[in-house]
C-alpha cells in the first residue's frame, strides 16, 4: 500500500509537470508568434510593401505580403510573395555562416501537394532565449532608439529543386537576411511591364512543366 501511494503520489507531481511545460512551451510559442508579426510589419512598412494576409497555423502558408510595382511606361503591377515563418531561441549554426531549421513531416507534405504561383519564402526569425531580451531601448542623444534582437533569414523554396522532399533540413545563409534591401531587390528587375510580364509567364510555364510531370 505504501508502495503504490507514493507511485500515484509521483505520477500525480509528473503529470503536473508535464501539463506545466506544455503550457510554458504554448505560451512561448505564442510570444514567438506575436515578435514574428511585428518584425514582418515593421519591415514591410519600411519598404512601402503591406500585409495583404495573416493566416498563422492555419495552412502552409502564414503571411502574404504585397506591393505595387510602378513601371517606367506609366504602368503598375501587383506583385506579392508568401512567408511561411519559424522562430528560434536555439539556432544550429554551422561555421557561422548557416543555421539549420527542421521542417515538420506535416509542412514537407503540403509543399509537395501545393502548387506555388507566387514566390514562397521560409523565414527563420533568431531571438534571444530570453524574451526580455528580444528588444532593446537605447538612448541615442536626446531621443531613444528601439532594437529588435536579432533577425529574420529568408529561404526561397523553388519548385524546380525541391530538396525538401528529401531532407527535412533547411540551410538559411546567415547573409540572407529579411530586411528592406531584400524586399527592394524583389521588384527591382521590373522597370519595364514587359520585363514583369515576361517572369509571370515563364513562372507559369514552369508550374505547367511540373504538374505534367
Amino acid at each position: 500500500n505504501i508502495y503504490r501511494h507514493g507511485y500515484t503520489k509521483f505520477r500525480i507531481i509528473l503529470i503536473k509537470k508535464q501539463k506545466e511545460s506544455f503550457q510554458m512551451e504554448h505560451e512561448d510559442s505564442k510570444w514567438k508568434e506575436k515578435f514574428c508579426e511585428a518584425y514582418i510589419y515593421a519591415i514591410t512598412a519600411q519598404a512601402g510593401w503591406k500585409v495583404a494576409k495573416w493566416n498563422v497555423d492555419e495552412g502552409l502558408i502564414d503571411a502574404t505580403i504585397d506591393t505595387c510595382i510602378n513601371h517606367v511606361e506609366g504602368l503598375q503591377s501587383p506583385y506579392k510573395i508568401d512567408l511561411q515563418l519559424k522562430c528560434t531561441g536555439s539556432p544550429q549554426t554551422n561555421n557561422n555562416e548557416f543555421i539549420s531549421y527542421n521542417i515538420k513531416d506535416k509542412h514537407i507534405t503540403k509543399i509537395k501537394q501545393k502548387t506555388f504561383t507566387d514566390p514562397f519564402y521560409f523565414i527563420l526569425f533568431n531571438v534571444p532565449k530570453e524574451k526580455n531580451h528580444w528588444i532593446n531601448h537605447e538612448k541615442e542623444g536626446i531621443d531613444f532608439k528601439t532594437i529588435l534582437k536579432y533577425c529574420g533569414y529568408y529561404y526561397e523554396f523553388n519548385p524546380e529543386n525541391n530538396d525538401l522532399t528529401s531532407t527535412p533540413t533547411i540551410r538559411f545563409d546567415k547573409k540572407s537576411i529579411f530586411d528592406i534591401n531584400f524586399l527592394n531587390k524583389l521588384i527591382s528587375g521590373f522597370s519595364t511591364y514587359k520585363d514583369y510580364s515576361q517572369y509571370k509567364i515563364q513562372r507559369l510555364k514552369t508550374l505547367e512543366n511540373l504538374i505534367s510531370k
